[in-house]
Parts: C-alpha cells; structure tokens; sequence
C-alpha cells in the first residue's frame, strides 16, 4: 500500500444533480427480480447525494457489481491503508460512516497547489496524478501516480497548510474523502481510535522522513563524486 503526502490540502468536489434512480419506477416480479431491484436502489442511495456531489456511477455500472456489497469493499480496502492500520472491524465501521464518498471526471482536479489543507483521499477506483509546476513556468513535473487503493493528503488531517502539488483524476474516479473535521469528531466519539489514528500517521510521517534523508544523503554522495 502506498502513501503519500506532497502536500497538506484537499478541496472538496463541488456539487452537481444528484443521481437518479433509474429503476425505481420498473415494476418486477418474482422474488429475484425484486431482490435485484432492491440491490441497485441501495446502491444507488449509497452512491448519490450530498455525499456524491460530482456524478453519478453509471447504472450500468452498478449492474456490473452484481451481488457484491460495495459497503464490504470499501472495508476491505480502508484495512489494508497504514493509517487505519491495528483498529478492529468495528472501529473500521466508525470510520467508514465518517467518509465522505467523491467522483471525479477524468482531468478533474481533485486538489490544486496553494489550496488549504482538508483531509485524506483513498482510491476505490481509478488513477490520481500528483504534479507540481516547474519553478515559474506553465511546465509540469509529475511526482506520483496513484491507483486502486492507494492513498494520499493524509498529513491534512493535522494541518490546514497549503497543498506544495496539485492532484489530478487521470480517470474517472470514486475515492472516499476522510477530512479533518471527521478525524475531530472521532476524537469526541472515541479518542481511543482517534488516537491509534494519529499515531499511524506519525509512523508513517517518520518513514517517509527516513527515506528522504537517505535519498539526500545519496545525492550528495553523488555530488561529491562528481565534484571529484
């Protein structure tokens, strides 16, 4: 699993219409016709809303999903991130009600540089590019590409300083948003999981500073050489 943290902010998608459900007015019989019709409007009502505000998943898409339970999924993948890392099943759920879930289109910006830091985004489905500018110029440098599963803007939710890079959808993508405003809410409900929390990301925070010492000290060493 793969983390990362160019910056400190996440901007929160802005609103559109809201998904309709495009069987709620089919009438079915049989029972596994009805159950079929009862899995896709729950599903539909997990995936539009307040919650949702970019777009909706395709209906045909939801079709795809057949019998799994999007809900499980989503658990599956926040046990796998360090930073839920050792909290039990029933934390995980606590968590997971706290996440808002966002759709992005490709080439959607999901962030920008500058921008205040929110929160943390994790990839259900989809690929992210992580760029910053070169210097003063329009010329972009890219620093990361993240796909299913993975993570990133996670610092944001200790500060609100300014994102150092911006991120962008290479995809369509449906992440889940887990915002500093959750994280202190959590701290009200159940500061025990709050805490666990907080110490993953400092764990994480001192790998990372670990590898860019190394990484630093390498480069001299190369310089050197060279200056040699």
């Amino acid at each position: 699993m793969i983390g990362f943290e160019p910056t400190t902010l996440c901007s929160q998608s802005r609103c559109a219409t809201p998904a309709l459900h495009p069987v709620s007015g089919i009438k079915s019989s049989g029972q596994g016709a009805a159950s079929t019709k009862k899995r896709i409007l729950a599903f539909y009502d997990d995936t539009s809303g307040d919650d949702n505000p970019n777009m909706a998943l395709p209906f045909w898409e939801s079709m795809r999903l057949g019998n799994r339970d999007p809900e499980q999924q989503e658990l599956e993948v926040l046990k796998q991130i360090p930073v839920f890392d050792k909290l039990p099943h029933r934390a995980l759920k606590m968590v997971r009600s706290l996440c808002h879930v966002r759709h992005f289109k490709e080439g959607e910006h999901i962030f920008r540089t500058n921008e205040p830091g929110v929160g943390m985004y994790i990839i259900m489905e989809g690929s992210v590019e992580i760029y910053r500018f070169h210097g003063d110029t329009d010329q972009e440098d890219s620093m990361a590409n993240f796909y299913d599963g993975d993570f990133f803007g996670e610092l944001a939710l200790l500060d609100d300083l300014p994102r150092t890079a911006s991120a962008r959808a290479q995809s369509y993508c449906r992440m889940l948003g887990f915002f500093r405003p959750d994280l202190l809410s959590l701290m009200n409900r159940n500061p025990r999981i709050a805490s666990i929390i907080l110490l993953n990301i400092a764990r994480i925070t001192g790998k990372r500073l670990i590898r860019t010492n190394e990484r630093l000290e390498e480069t001299l060493l190369e310089a050197g050489k060279e200056l040699v």
